[in-house]
């Protein structure tokens, strides 16, 4: 860990993202063009939906499994556009650290510790109810077609792990350690990660704790993308088990 010196304010360089190419300015753009890319998407195809299927059939459109992908897509669009991001963060996809048997150790026993915290949290405490996510998803209301199915299986295996991680952990984590410090890196990207987690707010929080614990350790987004996709998958299989 170093230290450097920038716009007269001494920074903390914990190697997590190039912090030089980075401002709040850019960062708070990114944010912002990402989020406005996604009304704006949605609503042509809220359009479009009006005229080709009708009003009778719009609220289709808007089932999880298509807005997840429309989310996805405005993300991707949001990270092309903005070549600092790309470039700031373009260190934290490094494969080295994935050739290392501590890393494997690492997301082992995170995925232990979230299901331990899952399971007081839920099951001794109950501060939350286990089947929560099946009404916040509107579960219950979809077609459970096969290629429904392959869609919402696709959105919480591979687009949230991918989106979740370089999001929360490689730039919300990065940009805020390098820019506020660890301490406030931790806290803010966790627990905004458990507020966009409606129904599990705590038990999301303690999971971005140790995801981004995991991060930091090994240094590498593929890290946490990996813990990620372990973990949902087991998610998906016991929501879905609900519906069937």
């Amino acid at each position: 860990m170093t230290t450097k010196k920038g716009d007269g304010d001494m920074e903390k360089d914990y190697g997590l993202i190039r912090g030089d190419r980075l401002g709040w300015g850019i960062s708070i753009g990114f944010i912002a063009t990402y989020l406005g890319l996604s009304i704006a998407i949605m609503m042509v195809v809220m359009l479009v939906g009006l005229f080709v299927f009708g009003p009778d059939q719009v609220d289709l459109i808007f089932q999880m499994q298509y807005t997840s992908y429309i989310d996805a897509v405005s993300f991707l669009l949001a990270y092309l556009i903005f070549k600092g991001v790309r470039d700031a963060l373009k260190d934290q996809y490094s494969l080295e650290p994935m050739k290392q048997l501590s890393t494997y150790g690492y997301i082992v026993g995170s995925v232990g510790l979230i299901y331990l915290s899952q399971f007081i949290i839920i099951d001794l405490l109950t501060l939350e109810e286990a089947g929560s996510q099946v009404d916040l998803f509107g579960l219950g209301d979809i077609n459970l077609t096969t290629v429904n199915v392959l869609l919402i299986s696709g959105v919480f295996i591979i687009i949230a792990p991918l989106l979740e991680e370089v999001l929360f952990r490689g730039f919300i984590f990065g940009f805020l350690a390098e820019k506020l410090g660890l301490t406030v890196g931790f806290i803010a990207s966790s627990v905004i990660f458990g507020l966009l987690h409606p129904g599990h707010i705590l038990s999301a929080t303690i999971m971005g704790f140790i995801i981004t614990g995991v991060y930091y350790k090994t240094r590498t987004l593929w890290a946490p993308i990996l813990l990620h996709l372990i973990w949902n998958s087991i998610a998906t299989y016991s929501l879905l088990s609900l519906v069937f």
